[in-house]
């Protein structure tokens, strides 16, 4: 077992089953840590009475954070100051909502690991689909998990993991390699999981670790926000490589479990906007820094179009198959339009640079912490706080 020096902090959307299978694990393998934040994003109101329960069998500390309190504490901040008024307007989601937006809860679990750890902590964070401990085909060496939070984390360095199982990568990705197996298949409407080693060349970047598993100390955050955009993890980690950050790929592989993808046009744009954006983002920071984010900015700029052009000639190529990919097809010359491709990756990367001072003059502010701090202490104590049936364990002190 291992000590108490570790906050875990677990963004969930409609997923009680996996969450639970994860707590489990946690409670396995990880001796009661500092605290364990769930942030939940579900839909369905079942789903979340089941991640309640779950967290009520926990022997340790936790929080359970849903769309009240996530209004609650962003209520506070926008009191705060101008700059958490601003960052909370372009970082922040309404948690519940049948679309995606994981960046916005991802941002959110970042501000609250920051304003509730201590200097030097470390924080694990970890995505809901993640198995620390495996399964029957997936089996997981458990004592590698043991070594990655034994094993002191260097200051400016980040430990990730690849996954067993599904490896993380695009919609695109998945589709063609649907071809590759389902060759007969005349109208695809979902997609089975993908279990290869093999990625697109015109897509495969240089971050080798993402946010569903991620450990790194509370000093980190600061560095860089998260862009509100898909790759939003990865740009982060780009941030702080070109700051000086190393990255550590350990041999420990949890298990991502596998999964049923929905092919469908919102979710092709949103990964084609989120590719360009983490590509230029990458490329500025990688050759210009942080010391100038205006000239950073600008640079990233002009690079969209190159992946833009990258992105489209994929996309283009999968589409000469004769084979239907659900609503995808019908509207397939919305991934095809250059101009607004690249208009759109612009925009998200000029709020992604110009959002950057705000997060850290945020949590510059004692203030935020405070807010934060006394909106879960209070919403802990509030009869009809939708966490009532917390056990006195899991109450914030």
């Amino acid at each position: 077992m291992l000590n108490n020096t570790i906050s875990i902090h677990i963004c969930t959307k409609d997923n009680p089953a996996s969450l639970a299978m994860l707590l489990h694990d946690i409670e396995t393998l990880i001796a009661p840590p500092k605290r364990i934040f769930v942030y939940d994003d579900s839909v369905e109101i079942r789903d979340r009475q089941r991640n309640q329960a779950a967290l009520q069998a926990m022997t340790c500390q936790v929080v359970y954070i849903d769309e009240l309190r996530r209004q609650a504490i962003s209520k506070q901040l926008t009191k705060s100051s101008t700059a958490a008024r601003a960052y909370a307007k372009y970082a922040f989601k309404p948690f519940g909502k049948p679309v995606w937006d994981h960046a916005g809860i991802r941002a959110f679990a970042h501000l609250v690991a920051y304003a509730t750890s201590a200097p030097g902590e470390r924080i694990l964070f970890l995505d809901d689909d993640i198995s620390l401990m495996g399964d029957e085909t997936y089996p997981v060496h458990t004592e590698g998990f043991t070594a990655v939070l034994e094993q002191p984390l260097a200051q400016h360095h980040l430990r990730g993991a690849s996954y067993l199982g599904r490896a993380d990568v695009y919609l695109v990705e998945h589709l063609w390699h649907a071809q590759d197996t389902n060759p007969k298949t005349d109208h695809l409407l979902s997609v089975p999981s993908y279990c290869g080693p093999e990625r697109a060349s015109e897509l495969a970047g240089n971050i080798t670790i993402g946010g569903g598993f991620l450990l790194l100390h509370r000093e980190d955050l600061w560095q860089a926000p998260l862009a509100h955009c898909f790759n939003e993890d990865c740009i982060f980690i780009s941030a702080l490589l070109a700051q000086g950050y190393r990255t550590e790929l350990t041999s420990y592989q949890p298990l991502h479990r596998p999964s049923v993808i929905l092919p469908g046009i919102e979710k092709a744009a949103i990964e084609q906007n989120g590719f360009i954006v983490l590509q230029a983002a990458s490329e500025a920071l990688e050759q210009l820094g942080t010391a100038d984010l205006t000239l950073t900015a600008n640079y990233s700029l002009t690079l969209c179009a190159k992946y833009a052009d990258r992105s489209i000639r994929l996309w283009r190529q999968l589409f000469a198959l004769p084979i239907i990919y659900g609503t995808i097809n019908a509207n397939k010359n919305r991934l095809f339009h250059k101009s607004r491709v690249v208009q759109q990756a612009q925009q998200s990367l000029r709020s992604y640079f110009g959002a950057w001072h705000d997060w850290q003059a945020t949590l510059d502010d004692p203030a935020t912490s405070q807010a934060i701090l006394n909106c879960l202490v209070a919403s802990e104590a509030a009869p009809n706080s939708t966490a009532d049936a917390q056990h006195s364990n899991n109450d914030i002190v």
